[in-house]
């Protein structure tokens, strides 16, 4: 019951006694030892329930309006990046155990029905408005949609995306991707920063990118010929913009643009360009996802930071800045740094050039 005591915040020890003389209290005189304990264990299995609810509902308000590094009383200036409301999974890996050990049940991730979660034999749900929230079951390793029983981690990857299985400690351990050469995206002009299951790239101003300081239309890219200052409408990966359309309801499985680091540019048969504006929550195929606040820049303002909006469950709020440049050829192009948060950035169908476009 270890995990489960800690699943409430500020609970002290005195609480928790209390609890337990609860449960004690609450068995009937006259029962036989058989019957005392089988009940003692169902009422436990309801508390244990109770409390996992209360965890998820915690943690979708509990100081979660803060970006990575912000501080209560700083402004929206102060976030670095898109990193504002550290969500379900990563807060839950924080709280539950040490910093870089994930507990044994792990906080879930988002889809749209019961349907979407494992299977009822392995993962439990928590039904939200609208959605529900999916994790594994006790012996089970993973995110509720996807659950490995936990004595076959030894042989197969269960843990998600961030964590190694740590054979001793039988447990998903945080892998720290900025002290590895081949993880770590961030380039030399930024600093990385690790988080649990995650890691983010800052961007250090002063920083020189191989000795060099690149112009208002470059950033420190890794070519063919390692990290230099380059163009990013020559550097760049595809994202599937149709996929990520803000007139698209949320469904299934819900996506991330988590990983995702560099400079991107969206392609499709609707769009090649973010959502300017405010969207809906449960749209684009995620549950809060991220929309862009202004106008684009024109070819030949350079790289420009635009405004990042975070369309929460409670309303629309600011959530740093991302780099965006127009290119000459007709598209935009995108830097993204890495998130706390599991959703995605969404696509508007306004801009169209139709210029040099990309078959998916």
């Amino acid at each position: 019951m270890e995990l489960e005591e800690d699943l409430v915040p500020g609970q002290d020890e005195k609480e928790k006694t209390s609890e337990k003389m609860e449960l004690e209290e609450d068995l009937v005189p006259g029962q036989d030892e058989k019957e005392k304990t089988t009940e003692k264990m169902e009422l436990e299995e309801d508390l244990k329930t109770k409390m996992n609810v209360l965890r998820g509902l915690l943690i979708l308000t509990l100081g979660s309006n803060l970006c990575y590094g912000q501080k209560l009383g700083q402004t929206d200036k102060d976030c670095n990046y898109m990193t504002y409301r550290s969500q379900i999974f990563t807060t839950c890996g924080q709280s539950l155990h040490s910093p870089s050990i994930m507990a044994d049940i792990f906080c879930g991730e988002d889809a749209k029905s019961y349907n979407f979660c494992n299977s009822t034999t392995t993962a439990n749900y928590v039904q939200q408005n609208g959605y529900v929230i999916c994790s594994c079951k006790p012996g089970f390793i993973g995110n509720g949609q996807d659950c490995t029983r936990m004595a076959f981690c030894d042989t197969f990857q269960c843990c998600p995306p961030g964590y190694n299985w740590d054979v001793n400690r039988k447990s998903c351990v945080d892998i720290n991707e900025c002290s590895s050469s081949t993880l770590n995206k961030c380039s030399p002009t930024e600093t990385c920063i690790n988080r649990n299951g995650i890691y983010l790239c800052l961007a250090s101003p002063t920083a020189l990118c191989n000795g060099a300081t690149c112009s208002k239309d470059q950033d420190c890219i890794k070519t063919k010929n390692g990290y230099q200052c380059a163009d990013p409408c020559d550097w760049y990966d595809i994202l599937n913009g149709d996929s990520r359309l803000s007139s698209t309801n949320s469904f299934g499985r819900f996506s991330t643009d988590r990983y995702n680091f560099g400079w991107f540019r969206y392609t499709g048969r609707s769009t090649n360009s973010l959502k300017v504006g405010p969207v809906s929550p449960l749209q684009c195929g995620s549950l809060e996802p991220y929309s862009i606040n202004g106008t684009h820049p024109n070819i030949g303002d350079g790289i420009q930071r635009m405004t990042l909006l975070s369309n929460t469950l409670t309303g629309t709020i600011n959530a740093g800045t991302v780099p965006v440049k127009a290119c000459p050829r007709g598209y935009y192009v995108y830097k993204f740094s890495g998130m706390l948060k599991f959703d995605v950035y969404c696509t508007g169908s306004v801009f169209r050039s139709g210029i040099d476009d990309v078959c998916l």
